[in-house]
């Protein structure tokens, strides 16, 4: 079986062969070809016009930038949508290297950041959309409608140029201890707009991974309720506990805690009982299929050392089909 069938089977939520290995199967385009946001490791002003910064590799929106947004109610008026009908797309997929990539062998999952949530903070700033989440919650409504309805157009254009395999979809909905917005007001406007989003990706054929940072249980079941076919999300999150909740409808693509296995090295843990921890959390999140490993490999030593787990591990963790 090739690895991307392998992949494949994950997101249709069937037992894979064995352990994924992304790195072989799949491959992840970071758009340069259109300006939702700059181009992967660069700053610069995206096509809303905010200011972006790097910040080793991944830019944020520069806070010492004059605000896009300076008024939840004056959105209409200082929100200018871009005319995708306008955009050069024969040009972006030869930017983006669509004609070359490897269909025969990897699935293409395009990255399209800035969910509502995350766009509605971008353009104005986190602390004046959490007060006009409160303050105006009618126009924070439209807005965010407003801006889904424009990601909506957008995937329509990259699946009929990228004709990708999957998108992967970013809004941020959690910090390290909790979610931003209370679970009762992410329910009440964002729920809605994701499924619309799902829906449209399901119409083209097309897989929609949710990429959400932070600690998102709350909402998780809810996420495989409205179709998301797999969540990118941190370890902080009770991973076999969401497994079982949301049965074999959701997906997980989940990254190692590597700052906590360095961490525990500094402090005198054995690397031993490091490498331990690492099978028993890969046979937890695995157990049943649903599951992607994430290692991005770095200089760390941990980076490799869950590397060769994996690898230890690929063939072992399911019965042959």
């Amino acid at each position: 079986m090739k690895e991307k069938e392998n992949i494949l089977r994950c997101y249709r939520h069937l037992l894979p062969d064995h352990l994924p290995d992304l790195s072989q199967g799949h491959q992840m385009i970071l758009p340069a070809g259109f300006n939702e946001v700059p181009p992967y490791e660069q700053g610069g002003l995206d096509w809303f016009g905010v200011l972006w910064r790097t910040e080793t590799p991944a830019a944020i929106p520069d806070p010492m930038a004059p605000r896009v947004l300076t008024d939840i109610s004056k959105w209409r008026e200082q929100v200018k949508f871009p005319d995708l009908d306008l955009w050069d797309w024969d040009n972006a997929v030869i930017v983006d290297k669509v004609d070359v990539f490897d269909r025969e062998n990897k699935l293409m999952e395009v990255l399209i950041k800035e969910g509502p949530f995350e766009r509605i903070h971008a353009l104005m700033g986190m602390q004046e959309a959490l007060t006009a989440l409160l303050t105006d919650q009618e126009e924070f409504i439209a807005l965010a409608s407003a801006i889904t309805d424009f990601k909506c157009q957008l995937i329509n254009k990259v699946a009929q140029y990228y004709k990708p395999d999957i998108i992967n979809f970013h809004d941020d909905y959690g910090t390290q201890k909790s979610m931003m917005l209370s679970p009762v007001l992410w329910r009440r406007i964002f729920k809605p707009l994701i499924q619309k989003v799902v829906a449209v990706c399901h119409s083209h054929g097309i897989f929609f991974d949710l990429h959400s940072c932070g600690l998102i249980e709350p909402i998780i079941p809810e996420l495989a309720e409205i179709g998301v076919d797999c969540l990118n999300c941190m370890p902080i999150n009770d991973i076999p506990k969401m497994k079982e909740l949301t049965s074999d409808k959701l997906t997980f693509f989940v990254g190692f805690d590597v700052q906590k296995y360095e961490l525990c090295d500094r402090t005198g843990q054995l690397t031993g009982d490091i490498r331990n921890e690492i099978r028993e959390t890969i046979a937890a999140w695995g157990k049943n299929g649903n599951y992607l490993p994430s290692n991005r490999l770095s200089e760390w030593w941990v980076s490799k050392v869950i590397a060769e787990e994996l690898e230890n591990m690929r063939w072992t963790m399911y019965p042959a089909l």
